[in-house]
């Protein structure tokens, strides 16, 4: 119990730094949080190394720039990975057992040049996530497709937060014309989500519940 409620404690912390500024570590403790439920050696040593991870780089800082909100949009990066944590919160294989897929994405405000040419511009890094995929995926396709699915209902609540913050009075029940004046780019280095989403295909995903995650953000970019 005294493991538990110190690993506990650890976590609370590390989960308040990565909310907030830390975002290079979100991925370490995301992965490792889930194993507070057989705490051991092994994961206080993951846990210190994360700690020793987050003060050596200490200065770690985000800039905020002022950017044009009249001629940018919005990006979202989106990647994940098909069972590479283990329980423990370790790098992991199916060979090894329990495995769980990770996704994690970026949603991004970025300035004409980004959002509307894709050429090198400026940006500011709005909301970001590193987290266990909530269904349990059987392709790369699959938790691909599932951590985009997140990215775009973050960057579509984002654009929404927007209007409603530039505009109180705006009509929301025509919110998602109105938020049209800010592109919202997804950004995804899957060959598979990129031909279902922007190619006319017959071909059906094995796992059919991704159909509907499919044809949510298919609705949000068109």
């Amino acid at each position: 119990p005294q493991l538990v409620s110190a690993l506990l404690h650890v976590y609370g912390g590390l989960q308040l730094l990565q909310r907030q500024p830390r975002r290079d570590i979100s991925f370490a403790v995301s992965a490792s949080e889930g194993s507070t439920s057989d705490a051991g050696v092994k994961h206080l040593v993951e846990v210190q190394r994360i700690v020793q991870q987050t003060k050596k780089h200490k200065d770690f800082e985000l800039v905020y720039r002022p950017l044009d909100l009249d001629t940018g949009g919005f990006l979202a990066v989106s990647d994940a990975g098909l069972g590479g944590i283990g329980e423990a919160g370790d790098a992991g294989t199916v060979v090894d057992g329990k495995v769980r897929s990770q996704g994690g994405y970026l949603v991004l405000f970025g300035d004409e040049n980004l959002a509307h040419h894709g050429t090198r511009g400026q940006f500011n890094l709005l909301d970001w996530r590193s987290l266990k995929l909530k269904r349990v995926c059987r392709s790369s396709f699959a938790a691909e497709t599932l951590s985009l699915a997140d990215a775009n209902d973050a960057v579509q609540h984002l654009r929404g937060a927007l209007l409603e913050i530039l505009n109180p009075h705006a009509n929301l029940r025509e919110w998602e014309s109105e938020v049209g004046r800010w592109p919202a780019t997804l950004v995804v280095d899957a060959r598979d989500c990129f031909d279902h989403l922007s190619k006319d295909t017959s071909a059906l995903p094995s796992q059919k519940a991704l159909m509907f995650d499919l044809a949510s953000i298919s609705g949000s970019i068109n």
